[in-house]
């Protein structure tokens, strides 16, 4: 008895996929018409049909389709086994980087929610907070005022990529001396500086950036890096007045910046000086 056949289109609408999607199957070798008619139309019985099932599921779970190509004509246990195997190797990657993913987008969120709320409130005055021990990766670079280049720069990008780490969170800059940093800036000269970020990967010894635990005086900056010298001024005449004196760097820390926005009166730069109490 000749088995029932059934058109390329019929067999696409059946399984729920394109015709273009079958003819590419075949051109792999992976399923192949039963039938070819003169007029070059396909045709399909039943039992090849039943196949894509098993194609779907296959792909559903993680099987390339070289590998699914292989279990179809082979069916051996043990080859499907190791493919097993590489599917959760592969899996095991894909959590790896999922979970990165969420993080980041997790600590760019948090940003966005405290901008958001210092534009509400409006913290404009100096106040001293304990931050705790961060480790960073760090990027040497000659800071020249730009700060479109420096935040966006693509030699750190770069060299993330080259040490096969993700970084997240606020970029931030870093200066050994605030004096230095002032200076710097009224003479419009060039400062060295270290470009440091949170690493979502473990940190080669070497590119690891330590912030040991410390109060800190933070000031909060609201709009263009024009303006930054008026909040160092401010930081300046803060501890003048107080029972603190400043213990070298300072920290530029961008809480909302070119990442997020080109509109630079958006933006909201926190200065963070460590101190000790006279």
């Amino acid at each position: 008895m000749r088995k029932k056949l059934y058109t390329i289109g019929n067999v696409a609408k059946k399984a729920m996929i394109s015709t273009r999607t079958l003819r590419y199957y075949e051109k792999l070798g992976i399923i192949e018409p039963d039938f070819v008619g003169d007029n070059s139309y396909r045709y399909y019985e039943e039992d090849t049909i039943l196949k894509l099932t098993i194609i779907k599921y296959f792909k559903l779970i993680g099987f390339s389709l070289e590998e699914i190509k292989a279990q179809l004509i082979s069916q051996d246990v043990n080859k499907m086994i190791a493919t097993f195997d590489k599917i959760l190797a592969r899996s095991d990657i894909d959590i790896e980087e999922i979970i990165q993913r969420k993080e980041i987008v997790n600590d760019w969120k948090d940003l966005l929610e405290e901008s958001k709320m210092l534009e509400f409130h409006k913290i404009e005055d100096v106040n001293v907070r304990y931050m705790a021990e961060k480790n960073l990766i760090s990027f040497p670079f000659v800071f020249d005022f730009d700060y479109k280049s420096s935040i966006l720069n693509l030699e750190f990008s770069s060299f993330i990529n080259k040490k096969n780490n993700t970084i997240s969170g606020p970029v931030m800059f870093y200066f050994d001396d605030i004096n230095k940093r002032i200076a710097s800036d009224d003479k419009n000269d060039k400062i060295s500086a270290n470009y440091i970020q949170k690493a979502v990967k473990k940190i080669d010894s070497d590119l690891n950036f330590h912030l040991e635990p410390n109060f800190c005086a933070c000031l909060y900056h609201y709009g263009s890096f024009d303006s930054l010298y008026l909040s160092y001024k401010k930081l300046i005449d803060w501890q003048k007045k107080s029972s603190y004196k400043f213990v070298g760097p300072v920290i530029e820390r961008f809480v909302l910046d070119y990442w997020t926005s080109f509109d630079e009166e958006k933006f909201i730069t926190e200065l963070i000086v460590p101190i000790e109490k006279f």
